[in-house]
């Protein structure tokens, strides 16, 4: 019992940093906000269906359908001029 009176003791001036930091600084006329006060906890969303991905990529055409729109777009000469031996 005693053991947890101390530990409560010991995390009292932790639960309210935040609470008396604000304080502190209202005061002298500065704004203060936690960086967890929008804090937005994970969510795992739904991937979809790999198979109906795969279907959709080979409808278009491919990989090679993507390499020719990056060739085009000249993705492909982004890399000249760095110097490598060709």
């Amino acid at each position: 019992m005693v053991k947890l009176v101390l530990l409560a003791m010991a995390i009292s001036p932790w639960v309210h940093a935040d609470e008396a930091a604000s304080a502190e600084v209202s005061s002298t006329g500065l704004s203060f906000e936690s960086a967890f006060a929008t804090y937005q906890a994970y969510k795992d969303e739904s991937t979809g269906d790999w198979r109906e991905a795969n279907r959709l990529v080979d409808h278009v055409g491919g990989w090679r359908v993507y390499a020719k729109e990056a060739a085009q777009s000249g993705a492909a000469d982004a890399h000249a001029g760095h110097g490598g031996r060709q």
